[in-house]
């Protein structure tokens, strides 16, 4: 099949048939670079199937790749961000700190693009990850997130700033760098 050829629906028949993790992520990888050419390729049915891989995929790999993907799709086609947002706020608890990390990035993306979809819960959600995640890329990458959110929906700082100070306020044992997480958000939203 050539370029041309491709379609939504051929790449959905494709990701669905696709069984084996290691193929799963070379598909998203190639799908990644034919959106950045094509971004038609992608519709509602592809969004939401990626959406689906990235949330019930057994392999953290697989489900990493998506949320990658995911944040091509919205970058490139912003109509189609709302099949990404509940999966990618969804994995921005995932077990996996990759996945996480990738959920955050997705999430940044989506409110950049498309802002009316931050709500107080999202900004919530992010300021909570900001704040405690276990994993301090992960925390980082929610800072920027909320970082977006602020600038993008500045009526949503109250939400942000309460719920981060909220949880950082007492100092937390082995884990000193929250404090500075704390530092990092005031920062951000004042």
């Amino acid at each position: 099949m050539s370029a041309q050829e491709l379609t939504p629906a051929y790449m959905v028949s494709a990701l669905q048939t696709t069984q084996h993790a290691g193929s799963k992520i070379e598909f998203f990888n190639a799908l990644k670079t034919a959106l950045r050419k094509r971004p038609e390729l992608a519709d509602a049915a592809l969004t939401t199937s990626v959406a689906k891989t990235a949330a019930t995929d057994g392999d953290s790999d697989v489900r990493e790749a998506a949320q990658q993907t995911l944040g091509v799709i919205v970058a490139k086609r912003p109509e189609l961000a709302d099949a990404a947002l509940s999966v990618a706020n969804t994995a921005a608890t995932d077990p996996n700190e990759y996945v996480r990390y990738m959920a955050q990035q997705t999430l940044g993306v989506i409110v950049e693009k498309r802002p009316e979809l931050a709500d107080a819960a999202l900004t919530t959600s992010v300021a909570n990850t900001a704040a405690t995640d276990g994993d301090s890329d992960v925390r980082k990458a929610a800072q920027q997130t909320l970082g977006v959110i602020v600038a993008k929906r500045p009526e949503l700082v109250d939400a942000a700033a309460a719920l981060s100070v909220a949880k950082t306020a007492a100092p937390k044992p082995n884990k000193p760098e929250l404090n500075n997480s704390t530092r990092a958000l005031l920062t951000l939203v004042s």
